[in-house]
């Protein structure tokens, strides 16, 4: 019986790591995303001079929130 019980737990902590990791990963794609969107939402509110001022265009924008988001 002893057997059963170690086994048990055993599986049980296997299953823990692995919803431990899923969650994880979740938690940071959603952590990515905010990051994002949030860049997307910051270089939006700038007109077309200021955007010209830091040597920016508006194609240039997924780009950079992309980069911002992988830094998060």
């Amino acid at each position: 019986m002893e057997i059963a019980a170690n086994t048990s737990r055993i599986e049980t902590g296997v299953n823990a790591s692995w919803f431990s990791a899923m969650v994880d990963g979740g938690l940071t794609k959603l952590r990515q995303f905010r990051a994002y969107r949030r860049t997307m939402d910051e270089l939006n509110t700038l007109d077309d001079r200021e955007l010209a001022d830091l040597g920016l265009s508006r194609a240039m924008f997924r780009g950079i929130a992309r980069e911002a988001a992988l830094k998060s």
